[in-house]
């Protein structure tokens, strides 16, 4: 079932105009349009928002989310399942993956 923008912004909890800034930086993939210009999303167009949001939380910046595997592919990079929780990893003040000893 395709849905508009707006289901897709509130079921993320993110504005509309996230959703077109994502699209524009390359983040987001751009969506089909109804022969009105209405977008169309695709079912997992909610759970990709909440990885680049939940990414960005975690103190990735948009470049580095944008040149992850895991926006690309629709999927989550190994050091973030599918859970949207580290494994058993944290990010550096450096930028570089550390394990925790947890």
């Amino acid at each position: 079932m395709a849905l508009t923008i707006g289901q897709v912004a509130d079921a993320a909890d993110v504005n509309i105009q996230t959703i077109r800034y994502y699209e524009r930086r390359g983040l987001f993939p751009t969506p089909r349009r109804t022969p009105a210009g209405y977008r169309q999303y695709a079912d997992d167009a909610v759970a990709r928002l909440r990885f680049i949001k939940h990414a960005q939380e975690l103190g990735f910046s948009l470049q580095e989310i944008r040149s992850c595997s895991g926006c690309a592919s629709g999927t989550a990079p190994p050091a973030m399942p599918s859970s949207g929780k580290p494994d058993k990893r944290s990010r550096s003040s450096n930028r570089g993956w550390v394990t925790s000893s947890a």
